[in-house]
């Protein structure tokens, strides 16, 4: 079970630039929202457990963006783990080198909203820290992943006109149409809400369905995004791998 604390370094480092001195590079910033629900425990048809595939894609991430030379300058990464409470996985953000991948235990239920509010909040600390330092950053992605549906303090699933889901969806439609960050919400497993997560997308932008259990081939996509974005001047626009080697058509 995690314990919900808030998505920011703490206070001495909140005022520390010696990490920008000692590395000037430009940021690509990335928050991973992880359902750490009861249900991504369960067992597949395969025998397999969403969570552990999921702790082993977090793992592979790593691995991936330490093999590209300004990956491993320029991303940072940053992961929240939902059930539910809510919890920074990571300190803030930190770099590849850094990031020390841990393994999630699934338990409870899906804290979703809380958990985008605090990656959503996390951002905006982190781009401030950028501005006082003079450290150009690229837009932060933001990217969910889940098996169920938004539930409330209780359990009970929300409402799609509650006012904790329109909230949420209003300020990913907002942060998205202000550039504040891009949103990515991939489905895992038969029950997901994929309806939660249209609403919450943006239209440009719908939910992807993860296929199967194909959660190396989704991370592995997502460090060649990170690869190719942080190889990019910061705001030129590129375009992205494909999602067919892991997503459902």
């Amino acid at each position: 079970m995690y314990e919900q604390v808030p998505y920011e370094h703490n206070s001495e480092k909140n005022y520390n630039l010696i990490e920008f001195a000692e590395n000037p590079e430009p940021r690509c910033p990335y928050v991973i929202l992880v359902d750490s629900s009861s249900s991504m425990g369960w067992e597949s048809s395969g025998g397999l457990r969403a969570i552990d595939e999921l702790n082993n894609g977090l793992k592979l991430f790593k691995q991936e963006l330490l093999k590209n030379e300004l990956a491993a300058k320029r991303v940072e990464l940053g992961v929240i783990a939902f059930d539910s409470t809510v919890k920074a996985v990571t300190s803030g953000f930190v770099s590849p080198r850094n990031f020390e991948p841990v393994d999630i235990e699934a338990d409870g239920c899906t804290r979703m909203c809380e958990a985008i509010k605090m990656a959503c909040a996390g951002i905006e600390i982190r781009k401030q820290e950028y501005k006082a330092a003079n450290i150009q950053y690229y837009r932060p992605w933001i990217v969910l992943l889940t098996d169920g549906t938004p539930t409330d303090e209780d359990g009970n699933p929300l409402e799609y006109n509650s006012m904790e889901f329109r909230e949420v969806v209003n300020l990913i439609h907002q942060g998205a149409e202000e550039k504040k960050f891009s949103f990515f919400a991939i489905g895992v497993g038969e029950d997901v809400d994929m309806r939660a997560l249209s609403q919450i997308c943006t239209t440009n932008r719908p939910p992807k369905k993860l296929a199967g259990m194909k959660f190396t081939e989704l991370f592995k996509w997502l460090s060649a995004s990170a690869a190719t974005r942080s190889s990019s001047a910061v705001g030129e626009k590129i375009s992205i791998p494909a999602t067919d080697g892991w997503a459902e058509d």
